[in-house]
């Protein structure tokens, strides 16, 4: 009997946090799934934990490739998944045992295309320090686009987040249309992705509950402040998400063109802090006037967060010293509540 859900968890150098990750899943209350785990080339004991926890799980296969990226990872899991639905957990990530019972319930309940659910968003150097990430309105469907606005919106609780782990799909959508992750884009991947399904489904259903567990730690790709080809893949994301939106609705692009403007500014400032004023950054201040109008007309966006980004542009344009970019870092811990 074939499963009802295909579960990938792409690995690379997570042996600190692997197990929890596939444990969370393997308990999970839907039994009928496959765990597919693609170790992407580890360099530590990840890939002898994952075929350690294999041998205690029929249910867990497990493949070894050379590092190719989490996005190639992914891929191989879609290609050998078998299930009539797909999901993926990160590595480093965990799931409550109740999450696909409820989800695949959901899909099959309101006759969706998609299912998402909320995150909790956790921090390993500050424990007990949770950010809720949720829909606020709670066991509801929309249609494709209203779907995609929730992808792409700037606030954590009124969207459904880009982060690949908190929603499921159907294999039949994703190979009928094609969507896989784009193996030339390495940070929001997982908004290309899942902006590529989006387009392509009639509507979603939408829960909640705080089902994933999406942990940051030093560790994290997302944490790496250097404008490096990876880094700059951001950019390419948000244009290409741009013109899917162009394509879906006019209404969602000035929505996507804010988060071109706000990746855009956080990855200037973010490296400013550490480097300074570097050739790199110089290469890409031209293109801080790309959007600007959204970053200050957006009622996406509270007055504190246009306030922080808008102090973030004129550090970097203006070359006001790393000091006082630190002061305005502390600034934002202080007002994080309000960002």
């Amino acid at each position: 009997m074939k499963p009802v859900l295909s579960v990938i968890i792409p690995v690379f150098n997570r042996e600190n946090f692997l197990e929890r990750c596939i444990k969370s899943v393997s308990a999970s209350s839907l039994k009928n799934i496959e765990i597919i785990v693609v170790d992407d080339g580890s360099e530590d004991n990840s890939g002898v934990l994952c075929d350690k926890l294999a041998k205690e799980d029929n249910r867990i296969f497990v493949i070894h490739q050379q590092n190719a990226g989490v996005s190639a990872a992914r891929n191989r899991g879609l290609e050998k998944a078998q299930g009539k639905y797909f999901a993926f957990v990160d590595s480093d990530d965990y799931i409550e045992y109740d999450m696909y019972e409820k989800m695949v319930l959901a899909m099959e309940e309101h006759d969706a295309d998609m299912v998402c659910c909320g995150i909790g968003k956790e921090y390993e150097e500050e424990p007990g320090r949770v950010e809720k990430l949720s829909h606020e309105h709670a066991d509801t469907y929309v249609d494709a686009a209203h779907a995609l606005k929730l992808l792409i919106r700037a606030s954590g609780s009124n969207s459904i987040s880009v982060y690949p782990g908190n929603k499921i799909g159907k294999r039949e959508v994703q190979l009928n249309n094609r969507v896989f992750f784009d193996e030339n884009i390495y940070e929001t991947e997982d908004g290309v992705f899942w902006c590529d399904y989006i387009v392509s489904i009639r509507k979603a259903a939408l829960l909640n509950d705080i089902f994933y567990h999406y942990v940051i730690h030093d560790k994290n790709v997302s944490r790496n402040c250097s404008i490096s080809k990876s880094k700059l893949s951001n950019l390419t994301a948000w244009n290409h998400i741009i013109q899917k939106c162009r394509a879906m609705s006019g209404q969602l692009v000035s929505i996507a063109e804010l988060r071109y403007q706000m990746c855009l500014s956080k990855m200037l400032f973010e490296a400013y802090c550490v480097y300074g004023c570097s050739n790199a950054i110089k290469s890409l201040l031209p293109q801080l006037k790309y959007y600007r109008k959204q970053l200050y007309q957006t009622k996406e966006l509270s007055l504190s967060r246009k306030i922080y980004y808008l102090g973030c542009r004129i550090i970097v344009k203006y070359n006001l010293g790393r000091g006082t970019a630190s002061l305005w870092k502390k600034v934002k811990e202080v007002l994080r509540n309000y960002l």
